[in-house]
């Protein structure tokens, strides 16, 4: 069963004794159903109205022929075979109805059994195929990583034979630069040689120019002093030349600056005779204490407040200009207005209306005539 299942072509041990195990758990479910079928026959067929006991249920047709066991009707079994009792056929009939059902049952539990075999099988045939596919599938793979690992193993013989040939070429390299750095050291150290001995060559040959241009500087010094002594005369001829209209224009400006002075004086002594109080504030004396003192137009307020205007008049702090409300509360300031818009402010008879209008607050500091100033 297993074989014709495919079950030869799997390596699966597991797998075959699971379908075994399922194989056999089906046919001893079909030997015990049919086991169980036989007990239930035995006990209807062993009763009193059937067979009558075990012994004779357990043989099938109790003696009967063939053709006898094929008249199962009443009325017929009656007329051919008189010899047996009416009772006897009945029981017979009762026996073979159990037989008949019993075979029934067992011809359906074969073919549920063949159903369920058949489904087993196929399902196992699945499985084999599976397992057998899988075991292909597990083989190719490990042929893949068979084949992955010798790449592998040839790559990193690959890598190992480049990585020493890329050593020796770093080597090389690394050597080469050695031999690099070893020529320009010693090229550098040639050139400070030579750079050394140019330059001692430049610093021997800036000396000798220093010598040189020393001499010749001592020489002209000593030419010039020879030269100094005979023009001594002719240079300070030529001072005096020069230094005597300097002096000269000196003193001039010095008399022309005083003269100046004079006249400043002269005019600042005019202007204070001509001045009425020129005398006045050359004798006021500074005073301090004069800046904290009540001025006059906080007094004027003051007073103005105490007279019990109305607070649109003095409000609640002192007030030294105007606003809105009072100025327009103004008779003059009203007519200026209207004079102003109708284009006769200029004219005479308006200077005069204005002149002429009577204040509404004559106590407040704006129409408060002050003394006289003493300093005119």
């Amino acid at each position: 069963m297993l074989d014709a299942a495919g079950g030869n072509e799997c390596s699966d041990e597991m797998l075959r004794l699971e379908i075994y195990q399922a194989f056999q758990k089906v046919f001893d479910q079909l030997e015990e159903d049919l086991a169980e079928y036989e007990r239930e026959f035995v006990s209807a067929a062993s009763a009193s109205d059937a067979a009558g006991n075990i012994d004779a249920a357990s043989f099938r047709i109790r003696g009967w022929n063939e053709s006898e066991e094929e008249l199962f009707f009443l009325d017929q079994l009656a007329l051919v075979p008189p010899t047996v009792p009416l009772l006897k056929m009945k029981k017979h009939v009762k026996f073979h109805q159990h037989l008949r059902f019993f075979q029934e049952k067992r011809k359906d539990r074969l073919r549920a059994f063949k159903r369920k075999l058949d489904k087993l099988q196929s399902k196992a045939s699945c499985r084999f195929r599976l397992s057998a596919e899988q075991e292909k599938e597990r083989v190719r793979r490990l042929q893949e990583l068979s084949e992955m690992q010798q790449q592998c193993e040839q790559r990193h013989q690959q890598v190992s034979q480049w990585r020493e040939t890329k050593e020796a070429k770093k080597r090389i390299e690394r050597q080469q630069r050695e031999i690099e750095q070893l020529l320009e050291t010693q090229r550098q150290r040639e050139g400070e040689v030579q750079w050394k001995r140019r330059h001692d060559q430049q610093k021997y040959a800036k000396i000798a120019e220093e010598n040189c241009t020393m001499e010749e500087e001592q020489r002209r010094e000593r030419e010039r002093a020879l030269q100094s002594v005979a023009n001594a005369e002719r240079v300070q001829y030529r001072h005096d030349e020069v230094q005597v209209p300097q002096n000269r224009r000196v003193k001039h400006q010095e008399l022309d600056q005083a003269r100046l002075e004079e006249q400043r004086l002269v005019r600042l002594n005019e202007l204070k005779e001509t001045t009425p109080y020129a005398q006045i504030v050359t004798n006021i004396i500074p005073d301090p204490e004069r800046t904290r003192q009540e001025t006059a137009a906080f007094r004027a307020n003051v007073e103005a407040t105490q007279e019990g205007l109305p607070i649109t008049e003095t409000g609640l702090f002192p007030s030294h200009g105007y606003d809105c409300e009072t100025l327009f509360k103004n008779a003059r300031f009203k007519l200026g207005i209207a004079l102003r818009n109708s284009g006769r402010n200029s004219s005479e008879y308006a200077r005069q209306g204005l002149a002429n209008v009577k204040a509404c607050n004559v106590g407040a500091y704006r129409n408060h005539v002050a003394e006289p100033t003493k300093l005119w």
